[in-house]
C-alpha cells in the first residue's frame, strides 16, 4: 500500500501539469468571478460574499505562489 502511494506521488511529480498549478488557475478564475460579482451588488449580503471571496482567493493564490516559487 505504501509503495503504491509513493509510486503515485512520484508519477505526479513528472506530469506536465502539476496539481498545484491547476488549483492556482482555479483560484484565479474564482477571484475574477468574485470581482465580477461586485458589479452586481444589490444588498450588503451579496457585497460581503463577493468581498470574502476576493479576500480568500487572494490569500489562497498568495500561498500557492509561495509554494510554487520557494519549493
Amino acid at each position: 500500500m505504501i509503495a503504491y502511494i509513493t509510486n503515485f506521488l512520484h508519477s505526479i511529480q513528472f506530469t506536465i501539469t502539476q496539481p498545484l498549478y491547476i488549483t492556482l488557475a482555479l483560484s484565479v478564475i474564482i477571484l475574477y468571478l468574485g470581482v465580477i460579482g461586485l458589479f452586481s451588488v444589490k444588498d450588503w449580503k451579496s457585497g460581503l460574499r463577493s468581498m470574502l471571496t476576493i479576500v480568500m482567493m487572494l490569500g489562497l493564490s498568495a500561498m500557492q505562489l509561495y509554494m510554487i516559487i520557494f519549493n
